[in-house]
């Protein structure tokens, strides 16, 4: 499968997951929801694939620096709001 459409799963099973997690009103469905988030935590590895092989390799370390820097901000803005 390419990386495109795994990316395109994990952004949909992830958009479900926050559509859903409102819903809720059991524990076990809360849990059942976070299992469809644990595939988000991929992304960021599938981006870096699909980048590695659309750029040419003297970019590539400026590519995945500032893909690096993006992650590490959603990171650090996810973990200051407590989505996660």
């Amino acid at each position: 499968m390419h990386d495109a459409a795994i990316q395109t799963i994990i952004t949909y099973t992830e958009s479900l997951m926050f559509l859903c997690i409102p819903f809720v009103t059991t524990l076990w469905q809360f849990y059942l929801v976070k299992i469809f988030g644990t595939m988000a935590y991929s992304k960021w590895s599938i981006v870096r694939s699909l980048m590695s092989k659309s750029v040419d390799s003297s970019e590539l370390g400026k590519a995945l620096s500032g893909i690096a820097v993006v992650a590490g901000k959603n990171a650090k803005t996810i973990n200051i709001i407590g989505i996660i």
